[in-house]
């Protein structure tokens, strides 16, 4: 706390400045350099005060009064931005100073927070998004926001199949066994490179057609949450049968 006076140094040897609060509080001052009182106090809360100065052994001097504010500081958070992967599930823990704890919104919807720092993100789509976290302050602090983003990447997919090769007669039927990973990405696909070769349903299930050689590729083209997969091929080698003959009699 400071006061300017104009009343010299050498005429205030018997007298002292105080400043006083609104609560009857007496601050001594020191007399510094070109006319300024000064006192150091600690105010133990925020608030705006009234302070009055004035002279204990001086009379006929003019006193201005003056306010002081004391302001709450603004807490803090720090938080990066977050990625993860479809159908993962990430738990956040924030760091704040002067917060008791902290809510947390991803594009305007409430997100759950654990333990009153930790968030819970679970259940986005692919795509961006806008996490927004607010503190909430101690006594002694403001609240504040911080916004960051967060990214979920589709997730990998992966196609296993049972066989790289078949070795089929005109007319046989059997089905390529295909799973694709993780479960409940969605259905693979499967074409011939010939049908007059080898046809193929969506099911995987074969029928050999004709002599020659085909390709069955299986395929997944992947959509907004998952990656398309590697595409895996079975090599298929259709044979004719052989013929035979009988007569009734020798």
């Amino acid at each position: 706390i400071t006061a300017k006076t104009n009343v010299p140094k050498n005429i205030t040897w018997d007298g002292k400045l105080l400043f006083i609060l609104p609560n009857g509080t007496q601050i001594n001052a020191t007399y510094g350099d070109n006319g300024t009182w000064w006192a150091v106090h600690e105010f133990d809360k925020y608030d705006v005060y009234q302070v009055n100065a004035t002279y204990v052994g001086l009379d006929n001097v003019t006193i201005n009064n003056g306010t002081i504010t004391i302001n709450k500081l603004n807490s803090t958070v720090d938080i990066s931005d977050v990625v993860l992967t479809y159908g993962e599930t990430k738990n956040v823990t924030v760091t704040t100073e002067g917060a008791t704890g902290i809510t947390a919104k991803i594009n305007g919807n409430d997100v759950t927070v654990i333990n009153n720092y930790t968030i819970v993100i679970s259940g986005l789509a692919a795509g961006n998004y806008t996490l927004t976290v607010t503190t909430i302050p101690d006594g002694d602090y403001n609240p504040v926001n911080k916004t960051v983003n967060v990214t979920v990447n589709k997730a990998h997919t992966e196609i296993t199949i049972n066989t790289t090769s078949l070795e089929l007669i005109v007319g046989d039927e059997t089905i390529i066994l295909a799973t694709l990973s993780p479960a409940g990405a969605g259905n693979v696909t499967f074409t011939s490179s010939n049908k007059d070769i080898v046809e193929v349903d969506d099911k995987g299930n074969i029928i050999a057609q004709g002599k020659g050689q085909a390709i069955i590729t299986v395929s997944f083209a992947g959509d907004n949450n998952y990656t398309a997969a590697e595409n895996k091929t079975v090599t298929i080698n259709v044979s004719l049968a052989d013929a035979s003959v009988t007569v009734d009699k020798s």
